[in-house]
């Protein structure tokens, strides 16, 4: 499960914000890109998991040769606390 980064304002918005990222990795990772799949989704409309979905997808091209696992996880969680941080900017 990933949820945002750590808010050290103690943002109660995180909880209402996560999902679950599935990487799959073949006998060639890392000069191959996991297969990665986001399911139990919570707070993201579905053209905001589109987005994620497809800038996940580069970053991870361009991390091909690299242990890019951990990275990823990384990149997902500092994304959904970029998504949450506009979200509360365009309520405002």
């Amino acid at each position: 499960k990933v949820r945002p980064d750590h808010d050290s304002r103690g943002n109660s918005s995180q909880q209402n914000c996560c999902l679950a990222l599935h990487v799959k990795c073949s006998e060639k990772y890392p000069l191959e890109v996991p297969i990665l799949d986001i399911s139990n989704v919570k707070g993201l409309s579905d053209e905001s998991i589109a987005k994620l979905k497809t800038e996940l997808k580069e970053f991870a091209m361009k991390m091909i040769g690299e242990v890019m696992v951990m990275d990823i996880a990384q990149y997902v969680s500092s994304w959904l606390q970029t998504y949450l941080k506009q979200k509360t900017v365009s309520y405002a």
